[in-house]
């Protein structure tokens, strides 16, 4: 089941990998897959599309690999984090969250732990969330009732300035599309202004 929803949740949701980008970071590798996913014109378009509107805090997080399992590499990972609701923007119409309520959301990203180095994946240059920070998040529900998914690096804006590299692995367009998306998040989302005193 839990490969399933991996799979659902990396090749459904975010589109089919169409390049891999690779480059070192410290001691942890960078593996960036690029997809064929939607890329929004405008904040009011995720806004529409995205079914919960939240902003909150990391409560844990855990790696979820995707193994090849007849070559024994791992060839993706998503990440399920548990996030914790501080204020609802857009509620879900069959389950109404409030501040305080946690729920499970997968980033597709994760860092690998596997023999002498780390390996970093990630679906369009997406950066995990920190622990320490408050995010605005643009999510769609998951293929598992009570899941929900992350819309890739345009659904996520750091909003205390505590992640001071939450676009580090993006370029080109999607550098150029998340800052449009976040200057707009910033003028329609009061939280931004309410987290950052």
């Amino acid at each position: 089941m839990k490969k399933n929803i991996m799979k659902m949740v990396a090749l459904g949701t975010l589109g089919l990998v169409v390049g891999v980008g690779s480059y070192q970071l410290f001691k942890t590798d960078v593996a960036i897959g690029y997809t064929s996913s939607r890329q929004f014109e405008n904040i009011g378009e995720l806004h529409e599309k995205a079914k919960l509107i939240v902003t909150g805090e990391v409560v844990t997080q855990q790696v979820e690999p995707m193994q090849n399992e007849q070559l024994g590499i791992t060839m993706d990972a998503l990440t399920k984090t548990t996030f914790k609701i501080n204020k609802v923007y857009k509620n879900d119409k069959t389950t109404q969250f409030k501040p305080g309520d946690e729920i499970t959301v997968y980033e597709p990203a994760g860092i690998v732990e596997e023999g002498i180095a780390d390996t970093y994946f990630s679906t369009d240059g997406y950066r995990l969330m920190e622990k320490d920070a408050t995010y605005l998040l643009f999510l769609e529900s998951g293929v598992k009732q009570g899941d929900w998914v992350v819309y890739g690096y345009q659904g996520k804006y750091n909003i205390d300035k505590k992640d001071r590299d939450e676009a580090k692995f993006l370029q080109g367009h999607y550098k150029v599309r998340f800052d449009k998306l976040q200057r707009e998040a910033k003028e329609k989302y009061d939280s931004f202004a309410q987290e950052t005193l």
